[in-house]
């Protein structure tokens, strides 16, 4: 599911039906996180980091890091996509002194459309992390 998106060079999209089934659950999950101004802010958080990503390109790690794919003699350097949306979210929880990881909300969001597709989500998160402490 896609919350919201940067499109260059300079405009955020934040799809607001997203916004408005999270901030739904609020009350019910007892989540600070999901209410709608925090919500808001966390998603265009999220987003400014991919603004300033994109216009320091040439000096942020998540944009000049390389991993090789292949070895020689067929030799190709690839980006890891997933680098920059963990600095976004770390960006986030540290421009709003989150007290959790926003990454919360990829499960939380989803339970808004989906509860099942949400806790296997869920239940897949517990599994590769070994979570000794999450509840069954």
């Amino acid at each position: 599911m896609i919350f919201a998106q940067f499109e260059e060079p300079d405009r955020i999209t934040v799809f607001l039906d997203s916004v408005h089934k999270g901030s739904a659950l609020a009350a019910e999950a007892n989540c600070d996180l999901l209410e709608k101004k925090c919500l808001t802010d966390t998603i265009l958080a999220h987003e400014l980091f991919h603004v300033l990503e994109d216009r320091h390109a040439d000096v942020m790690y998540t944009r000049t890091e390389r991993v090789e794919l292949w070895r020689k003699p067929f030799s190709n350097k690839s980006r890891l996509v997933c680098l920059s949306e963990i600095a976004a979210m770390a960006f986030a929880r540290q421009l709003l002194s989150l007290p959790c990881s926003p990454y919360v909300l990829d499960v939380l969001l989803v339970y808004a459309y989906d509860h099942a597709a949400a806790w296997n989500l869920y239940d897949e998160i517990v599994t590769l992390t070994g979570c000794p402490d999450c509840p069954e």
